[in-house]
C-alpha cells in the first residue's frame, strides 16, 4: 500500500523524528513509505522490518532497484549496503511509531481512537464515513491497527485534513497505551469488552483493564463516550481523566438510541446533550450495530459532524472485507463474517443472524474461537448451547473446536466436518439451495476460503 506524504516531510525531519542518522543523502524526495518491497516505488521509504519468515533487511537490493530513495533500517546493517541511504536506528518498528507520531504532531484535525473486543473496525468504518461527509478524512485502511499498521495509517494523513479516524487493536497488556501514545488522540471510544485474547490476558478483567487504559491515555482536554449498557462502565469511567459522555440503548444517558419495535433497522436518537431528535437508519442487522452506530454517531456529534452529515455519510458506508459480506450464489444468500471471532463477537452475529425476518432457512457454518486458552473448550460448548435455541435449521461445525461447539447443541441439526473442504461439501449436500448461510471462525481456520470454494464450484 502506498502511504502519501507531504512535499515538506523531509529527510531531516525523518531523522529527527526516528532518532537516527543516514549514511547519505536520500536520493531524491520521500512521497511514499512502504514495509513491502511487492508496493515500493520511485519516490519510497522503504521500512525493514524483521518479520516471522522475512527479514526486510535482505530486501534493501530489491526496494533500491524498485524506486526507493531510502531506507529505515537497523544500526550497522547499511555496511551491507553500501550504496543505499539508510536512516540507521536501534529498533525500526519503534522508529517507525516515532515517525508516525512526528508526523501527528502537525495534524491540524481531530483524531478519534476506537477500541474493543468486537465492532471496532466497524466502527471505524461507520465514523470515517460520517466524517467523510464534513470533511476530509484519513482512517485506517481495514485492520491496520497495530504497531506496524497504526503508523503506516497516521503517515497517510494529511497535515490540513480535518478528522483522523483510527483503529488499535491489541493482545497482550500494555498494547493500547503504547499505540496510543502513538497516536496521541483526541477523542476515544470502546466498542465492547469480552472475552478475546484470554490466552495472553487471562481473565476479561485484564482484558476490561487494557481496553479502558484508552480512556486513561487522552490529555485532560480530550473527549470519551462511556456504554452505560456495559458491566464495565464504572471501570470506564474511572479512567476517564476528561471529560466523558454517556451513551445507552436502554438506560438513561446522554446520548440514546431506542429501536422501534416494527422497525428494528431504524434508531431513533436522543442526545440530551445538544437538545436533538432525529432517526437513522441502521445498515446492518443485531443489537449490537445500532450499538456500533451510537458509539460512531456520538463521537461524530463530538467533532461537529451534523444529524444530516451523519446521514449522507452513512449512505456511502462500505464495510470492511469479511465482516458482514453479503454475496449470493443462486438463490443461496451467503453472510462472510470470517475475519475473526470471539465468544462475544460469534454470539452477536449468530443472533443477529437469525433474527432477520426472512422465509429462507437459516444455516451457520461455525470454526474455532482463538485464543481463548485454558477454557477455549469451555466457551465453545458454552456457544453451542446458547445458539441451540435460536431457531437455526441446521449447523455445520468445523474442526476440533467445531465438536466442542457441537457438544452444547442439543435441538439443531448438526453436521461435524474436520477441515474447509469438508464444510464446502456439507453445505453443497446438506443447506438447501434457496437458504441463507452465516460463515465465522477466527481468521486462522481460513474459513473465507469455503466462500470462493462455493463459487467455484457453482460456476464450473
Amino acid at each position: 500500500m502506498e502511504i502519501s506524504l507531504l512535499p515538506d516531510f523531509s529527510p531531516s525531519d525523518v531523522a529527527t523524528w526516528a532518532g537516527g542518522e543516514w549514511t547519505r543523502d536520500p536520493l531524491g524526495q520521500i512521497t511514499s513509505v512502504h514495509h513491502d518491497t511487492r508496493t515500493v516505488q520511485k519516490g519510497s521509504l522503504y521500512v525493514a522490518l524483521k518479520g516471522a519468515r522475512v527479514d526486510g533487511h535482505d530486501l534493501i537490493p530489491q526496494a533500491i532497484e524498485q524506486g526507493a530513495v531510502g531506507v529505515l533500517c537497523e544500526k550497522g546493517r547499511a555496511i551491507e549496503h553500501p550504496h543505499a541511504p539508510c536512516l540507521e536506528v536501534e529498533d525500526v518498528e519503534a522508529a517507525l511509531g516515532d515517525v508516525a507520531n512526528g508526523h501527528r504532531s502537525r495534524c491540524q484535525g481531530h483524531l478519534i481512537a476506537i477500541t474493543g473486543s468486537a465492532g471496532k473496525t466497524t466502527v471505524k468504518d461507520f465514523l470515517a464515513a460520517m466524517c467523510r461527509a464534513a470533511g476530509s478524512t484519513c482512517s485506517t485502511p481495514g485492520n491496520w491497527n497495530n504497531f506496524i499498521g497504526l503508523p503506516l495509517s497516521m503517515l497517510r494523513m494529511e497535515t490540513t485534513d480535518a478528522f483522523g479516524v483510527f483503529e488499535l487493536g491489541m493482545n497482550h497488556a500494555g498494547e493500547i497505551r503504547r499505540l496510543a501514545k502513538i497516536l496521541e488522540p483526541d477523542l476515544g471510544g470502546i466498542t465492547s469488552i469480552g472475552e478475546a485474547h484470554l490466552e495472553q490476558l487471562g481473565s476479561v478483567l485484564a482484558i476490561a483493564q487494557e481496553k479502558t487504559s484508552l480512556f486513561a491515555s487522552l490529555q485532560s482536554t480530550g473527549f470519551c463516550l462511556v456504554d452505560m449498557d456495559s458491566d464495565w462502565k464504572d471501570l470506564m469511567v474511572a479512567q476517564a481523566g476528561c471529560t466523558f459522555h454517556t451513551y445507552s440503548l436502554y438506560e438513561d444517558a446522554d446520548l440514546m438510541g431506542r429501536a422501534i419495535p416494527d422497525q428494528p433497522e431504524v434508531l431513533v436518537i436522543e442526545d440530551r446533550v445538544r437538545g436533538e431528535r432525529w432517526e437513522i437508519e441502521v445498515p446492518l442487522p443485531g443489537e449490537h450495530m445500532r450499538k456500533n452506530l451510537l458509539l460512531a454517531i456520538g463521537l461524530a456529534r463530538q467533532v461537529g459532524v451534523s444529524p444530516d452529515q451523519i446521514r449522507d455519510g452513512l449512505n456511502t458506508y462500505k464495510g470492511s472485507p469479511l465482516r458482514w459480506e453479503i454475496s449470493q450464489i443462486g438463490s443461496l444468500q451467503i453472510i462472510n463474517d470470517a475475519y475473526n471471532a470471539n465468544p462475544l463477537s460469534m454470539k452477536c452475529a449468530i443472533k443477529a443472524f437469525a433474527e432477520q425476518e426472512d422465509p429462507l432457512p437459516a444455516w451457520v457454518v461455525l470454526g474455532e474461537m482463538a485464543e481463548l486458552g485454558s477454557s477455549a473448550q469451555e466457551f465453545h460448548t458454552t456457544l453451542g448451547r446458547t445458539i441451540d435455541s435460536f431457531g437455526l435449521e441446521g449447523m455445520i461445525m468445523v474442526g476440533a473446536a467445531g465438536k466442542w461447539i457441537a457438544e452444547g447443541v442439543e435441538q439443531t441439526r448438526i453436521h461435524v466436518v474436520n477441515d474447509v473442504d469438508e464444510a464446502t461439501d456439507a453445505v453443497v449436500d446438506h443447506v438447501p439451495d434457496a437458504a441463507r448461510l452465516l460463515v465465522k471462525a477466527s481468521r486462522s481456520v481460513g474459513l473465507e476460503s469455503l466462500v470462493d470454494a462455493l463459487n467455484s464450484r457453482k460456476n464450473s
